[in-house]
């Protein structure tokens, strides 16, 4: 998660179970995916803290961390994760731009020090 808000900030991300077939019951099922969810919101309310000090944008967790579980053998659950995918998308304020501004300043700025002379 860190990686993913250092590289993108106020990226968006999905938390998806996999081979639920491969988990022995549904009550281990729900112990791993709540396990996971705590992880998540604790490492959120951090990064969402770090955010507010420094004007970044935190990282947005579909669904609070609640993962979408998927049986890759039968495909349940894949439809119900297409589905919010595609809200995911249509929902994302740079949806309509080709390319995001953001990575846009990004490159203007980095032009502007070159052209100045700075070195990295």
């Amino acid at each position: 998660m860190e990686s993913l808000q250092l590289r993108v900030p106020g990226a968006s991300m999905v938390l998806v179970v996999t081979h639920i077939d491969c988990v022995g019951s549904e009550e281990e099922l729900d112990l791993q995916t709540n396990f996971v969810k705590q992880v998540v919101r604790a490492k959120l309310a951090s990064l969402e803290r770090e955010s507010a000090s420094s004007n970044v944008l935190a990282l947005r967790v579909l669904r609070g961390g609640e993962s979408f579980r998927i049986n890759c053998l039968t495909g349940v659950g894949v439809a119900a994760l297409r589905q919010s995918l595609v809200h995911l998308t249509l929902s994302l304020p740079w949806y309509s731009e080709l390319i995001p501004a953001a990575y846009l300043r990004l490159q203007q700025r980095v032009t502007d020090e070159l052209a100045l002379g700075k070195t990295w």
